[in-house]
């Protein structure tokens, strides 16, 4: 008996890490760098995570509406804070006067550390609602320091808020192939009952293949040894169809497929999916693993795409030419600019003192003017981008729980926020957030120039979905 090479429903992600080095010493920041989460450089030595709630001034939220947010930092020991408001998909963020936050692509970040009073550190901040009705999810991710000017002791922490305004919310599931049907209840995100769905998401959880499009409920019935149409049933009611050689047993015929037959799968010997790039090679077809070997396995037309030796750090970071380590030589370090790179290849991104002019500072990928009225205080010590926060906690009525043991899923069948809190606590709390992820920012609390030993990043994301390849049964 042979089978096809199952190529699972993939999800590759490579985190931003923070690596301690020994070249040189790293600048800190005391504005907030951009990470999804603190918690690899600021190390916590086991404490609780701090905890951040988010307070909207009313519910509830109409399209065209200014809301009025206060997100309060709450910690032991904590003696200062910062936050990261992340650029929602919806909407528009806006500075409240006084807060230390800067306005840079659509996000929020604090210029300065915040001074804690009475054990608290609060930002205030607007968002204003599109004109349309629509959902939308708040994110924040904020640090609580300890003052010790050290990167240990300092609590990152998390949360998000996703309500809808205009409209009754409704839940939409996950949908990895992009058939119109979700497949994953776990993976969910809040969005109008009867609007468009938010991108990636459907309004039903009942495909039973998220690997092909054309398996979905009421798609075609097909003679291939599949349920295509979710129905419980295989090849129900179904006619032959033309099946060609398939000479490696791998599921896939080549592009010269020759001789075909009238027939149904499964088949030995017989294939219904064309696209073999290797028709005598089993290990090569589409869908399968690329190796590095200088072909090509997974018939896309490229040769060893990421999978071949690196080396360098920064903008100098290079593939080698083969599969050999000894053939690849890093590329020359340049001048360091404002640009969210390591232009000088020192691993470090954006840490020369000078790359903005007085009463600018450097923010994600540019200079911007920062707002000097927040009252600040000492911090603690920066870190690098570091450590994956996976998504965001429970939308709607309340935020999800942090941590090693946390769960929840953005959105919710809550009409509308909480009109008192929505907590969370953690760095990394889990679930998944309604469309693309976008990289937040580090709450840093700390002086300029305070040194951390050497500080390397290393920053690659890369999430990929590759065909699962279906069972070939003799």
């Amino acid at each position: 008996m042979s089978s096809r090479h199952h190529a699972p429903l993939r999800s590759a992600l490579f985190i931003l890490a923070c690596v301690l080095g020994t070249t040189r010493p790293a600048e800190a920041y005391k504005n907030g760098i951009q990470t999804l989460t603190c918690g690899a450089c600021h190390r916590n030595n086991g404490m609780t995570a701090a905890m951040v709630t988010l307070t909207p001034d009313h519910t509830p939220v109409l399209p065209g509406d200014t809301v009025s947010f206060e997100a309060t930092i709450t910690a032991p020991n904590i003696q200062d804070g910062g936050i990261f408001v992340v650029a929602p998909e919806v909407g528009l963020l806006a500075t409240s006067a006084g807060q230390g936050l800067t306005l840079s692509d659509g996000s929020l970040t604090h210029s300065a550390p915040k001074a804690a009073e009475n054990g608290n550190v609060t930002f205030d901040f607007t968002w204003q609602a599109p004109a349309e009705p629509g959902a939308v999810n708040i994110q924040i991710y904020a640090l609580a320091g300890n003052g010790n000017v050290q990167n240990s002791g300092d609590l990152p922490g998390a949360t998000s808020l996703a309500f809808t305004f205009g409209c009754e919310p409704a839940t939409y599931y996950f949908d990895a192939d992009g058939d119109g049907y979700g497949g994953m209840t776990t993976l969910t995100a809040l969005g109008c009952a009867g609007g468009p769905s938010p991108r990636a998401y459907a309004p039903t959880a009942d495909d039973c293949d998220e690997a092909y499009a054309t398996v979905h409920p009421g798609a075609p019935e097909r003679c291939n040894g599949k349920d295509d149409n979710c129905d419980g049933n295989i090849d129900e009611n179904t006619v032959p169809e033309p099946l060609y050689p398939d000479l490696d047993g791998d599921g896939f015929y080549g592009l010269d497929p020759g001789e075909s037959i009238v027939g149904c799968l499964p088949l030995e010997g017989y294939a219904d999916e064309m696209g073999d790039c290797a028709p005598s090679e089993p290990g090569r077809h589409p869908g399968a693993e690329e190796v590095c070997n200088l072909k090509d396995d997974d018939c896309d037309g490229r040769v060893d795409e990421s999978v071949r030796p690196r080396c360098g750090v920064g903008r100098c970071e290079v593939e080698s030419s083969t599969c050999d380590p000894a053939d690849c030589h890093a590329g020359a370090p340049m001048s360091e600019t404002c640009n969210g790179l390591d232009d000088d290849c020192n691993g470090v991104v954006d840490d020369s003192g000078d790359l903005c002019p007085d009463g600018q500072q450097c923010l994600g990928l540019r200079c911007v003017v920062v707002d000097e009225g927040a009252d600040t205080g000492s911090g603690g010590t920066a870190g690098m981008p570091a450590g994956p926060s996976g998504g965001l906690g429970t939308g709607g009525a309340t935020g999800g729980t942090a941590g090693a043991t946390a769960s929840g899923t953005t959105g919710g069948t809550g009409a509308a926020p909480d009109p008192d809190t929505t907590t969370s606590t953690g760095a990394t709390p889990s679930g998944v957030t309604s469309g693309a992820e976008r990289p937040a920012s580090c709450g840093v609390a700390l002086p300029r120039r305070a040194s951390v030993g050497g500080l390397v990043l290393s920053l690659v994301a890369l999430v990929s979905v590759r065909r699962r390849q279906r069972p070939l049964r003799r």
